[in-house]
This record gives C-alpha cells, sequence and structure tokens, in this order.
C-alpha cells in the first residue's frame, strides 16, 4: 500500500484547466454525432421532434459516461485533458482504478453537479484535494511527479545553494518553461509558499 503522504495531489486549478479540455473534447464528439443524426433525420423528408432531441440529449451524455470511464480505467489512468497536464487517477493503494469503480466515479459527477458545484469545489479545500466523486469513489487526483520525488530535488538544490552553489532552483539544463513547470508542481503540491513561488520565478526568467 502507498503512502498518501508521498502522493503530489492535484489541485483544483490544474484539474478544472483538465476538465475544460475534456469539455471541449466530449462537446466537439457529441455535436459531430448529434449533427450527423439531425441531417439523417433531416434529409429523409422529417423533422427533429422532443424524441429526436431527447434521444441526442442521450447520446451526449452517455458520450461523456464513457469517455470517463474509458481514459480513468486505462493504462493512461486519465482522460486527454488531465494526461497533457501531468494527472492520473488512482485508487486509495495507489493503483490503477477498475471499470467499475471508473463508472462509479463518473456518475458521482452527478451529485457534485447537484450541490451547485459544492462537491466539485471541494477540491480546493480538502488537504487530499478531492471532490465529492473522489470520495465517493474512494479515488485520488495525482501529479505524475511524487510529492516526495519534489520535495527531495527542492531540498538539494536548496541545500546547494545555502552552500554558496548556483541559485537555479532547477535543473539548468532544462529551458525556462520546462522550470517553470517543475516550479509549478512545488506550488500545487503544496511544498512551497506563494511567495517563495514568484521569487524562485523571478530567478528563472533572469
Amino acid at each position: 500500500m502507498n503512502d498518501a503522504a508521498n502522493y503530489n495531489f492535484a489541485g483544483f486549478w490544474v484539474r478544472f484547466a483538465a476538465y475544460i479540455i475534456d469539455y471541449v473534447v466530449t462537446w466537439i464528439v457529441g455535436f459531430a454525432i448529434g449533427f450527423a443524426y439531425g441531417f439523417q433525420v433531416t434529409t429523409s423528408g422529417g423533422s427533429l421532434t422532443e424524441d429526436d432531441f431527447l434521444i441526442i440529449m442521450v447520446i451526449s451524455y452517455s458520450i461523456i459516461i464513457l469517455y470517463h470511464t474509458f481514459f480513468i480505467s486505462s493504462e493512461y489512468q486519465g482522460t486527454p485533458g488531465k494526461i497533457l497536464l501531468g494527472i492520473k487517477v488512482v485508487d486509495y493503494d495507489g493503483q490503477r482504478v477498475s471499470v467499475a469503480k471508473a463508472f462509479g466515479r463518473t456518475l458521482s459527477y452527478i451529485p457534485s453537479a447537484i450541490l451547485l458545484g459544492i462537491g466539485f469545489l471541494m477540491i480546493g479545500f480538502t488537504d487530499k484535494k478531492q471532490g465529492l466523486h473522489d470520495y465517493l469513489a474512494r479515488t485520488y487526483a495525482v501529479r505524475e511527479t511524487p510529492k516526495a520525488q519534489i520535495q527531495n530535488q527542492f531540498d538539494a538544490n536548496t541545500d546547494n545553494f545555502q552552500r554558496g552553489g548556483s541559485p537555479q532552483t532547477f535543473d539548468p539544463s532544462k529551458d525556462s518553461a520546462a522550470q517553470l513547470k517543475d516550479l509549478k508542481e512545488l506550488l500545487d503540491g503544496g511544498i512551497i509558499t506563494p511567495s517563495e513561488f514568484e521569487e524562485e520565478k523571478r530567478k528563472i526568467l533572469r
């Protein structure tokens, strides 16, 4: 069993950004299918009825459920949005979640949404960055780089600086964008404060 203290939990804003990416992807797919369905109906001489719109809505929600269930339970352990931002979903043992658990987690978005989004806002206020759906499914959303690894890197560089070494916090072989990404992971993981983030950011951008 993995120690949750070693996880680098993904915070609210990075998860929100991943959600926007996934929303755009599922919206495009849903729109394309809905358009194709409507085109088929109208070209057959008919017109869209309330039942047709209901069918399109069911198709759209089914796409969202299948999308999240498939990707979260896959070897990627995250949707395309999460993958792009370096997030994966794990169970309380740090393992890949099953299809059943991924399906249940996806359905758990419903009570989160019904409660005026409070279930999602919980991510920003809970110790392990869990939304209501995470609690119900017993999952974590974590960054791909473990917290312990980031902490060790930060401690090593801090120690080097205190001994009179280079003031660079991150690998100098990386470009500024890569160093800033590493710095943001430290902030999201709660390892550095916002003021420390801004100070190190200024060093990188010199």
